[in-house]
């Protein structure tokens, strides 16, 4: 069997365990915030890497053995005259057959690395979408916002937090029963989907809060996304049983800081989205440098009602 082929063959093996091993280090990070399920996460990938690490054995297995019956065949040709012809093509056969079976074994082995490779890329996927709204999950948002503050950091270009919450949800849920309320939460995902731009990052934070990042959009911008988003909200109609259902949601908007990192952008946009329910819920709120404000249709922002600006 060419060289050729063993390289690009281990080249492709080490690529998918490299891959593999790469998902393992991330999902066991310590460091990331707000994964709950992590260890169930790390299980599967290592259960992943040992189908992997079986594949690659057998392999090498395969290798090993085939080498052994060339050699063995390469030494009986030598050992053969050669006015024995019927000898010698009884011998090419043997080995014409042996690379044929290698050929067939080192394919099933790579279709079963494809295997491993696509489950671990869909298991990627599933792990960061809200199985729910079909939204990206909290883990998806963390590393989102991991990503902007780092291009913000090496390239200045800024973004904004949308931070969105659903109103009296829970006295939905009681009057409504619960799967009125998923209805409600699916809906409501593609309203505000509808309301963003296919670059901006849209994600079930958890429960009946949402949060979406806007690549590029400075805190103004992402007040009048906040206010279309709020409008869509309110004049949604959710048909459940034969009923129209309504509900409406507050919002928080902040703007990334050079001097912050996500947390400190979450807990701003957090602290707007807070004054927004403390002020009648169904509308926005946004934080700057000074404080909370309440944002008007108008666009303009005014300082927070209740007890002043919230710094």
């Amino acid at each position: 069997m060419s060289p050729i082929v063993f390289d690009l063959f281990y080249g492709l093996v080490g690529v998918i365990l490299g891959a593999a091993g790469a998902a393992w280090l991330f999902w066991s990070d310590p460091r990331r915030i707000g994964y709950t399920d992590r260890r169930g996460d790390t299980r599967y990938a290592e259960e992943v890497l040992v189908r992997l690490q079986e594949l690659i054995s057998r392999l090498a297995f395969n290798v090993d053995e085939h080498n052994s019956q060339v050699e063995e065949i390469n030494d009986k040709l030598a050992s053969i005259p050669r006015h024995e012809l019927s000898v010698v093509i009884d011998a090419v056969a043997v080995l014409i057959a042996a690379n044929e079976q290698m050929h067939q074994k080192l394919a099933s082995t790579e279709n079963k690395l494809r295997e491993q490779a696509q489950e671990l890329q869909v298991h990627a996927v599933e792990a960061r979408t809200d199985a729910l709204t079909l939204l990206g999950n909290r883990r998806a948002f963390d590393e989102e916002l991991v990503r902007r503050f780092a291009e913000f950091s090496r390239h200045g270009r800024s973004f904004s937090l949308i931070m969105a919450d659903v109103d009296h949800f829970k006295k939905f849920n009681d009057m409504y029963r619960h799967q009125a309320g998923d209805e409600a939460l699916r809906a409501l995902a593609k309203q505000l989907r509808r309301k963003l731009r296919e670059m901006d990052v849209l994600t079930r934070y958890g429960g009946e809060e949402f949060a979406a990042i806007l690549p590029g959009t400075n805190l103004q911008s992402a007040c009048v996304v906040a206010l279309r988003a709020r409008d869509a909200v309110e004049k949604l109609r959710i048909r459940f049983e034969g009923s129209e259902l309504q509900l409406t949601a507050s919002f928080g908007v902040a703007e990334a800081q050079g001097c912050g990192d996500g947390m400190t952008l979450i807990d701003r946009a957090d602290k707007a989205l807070y004054a927004a329910k403390e002020n009648g819920r169904n509308c926005v709120y946004s934080h700057d440098d000074e404080g909370v404000h309440r944002v008007l249709q108008d666009q303009r922002a005014v300082p927070c009602e209740a007890g002043g600006t919230i710094a």
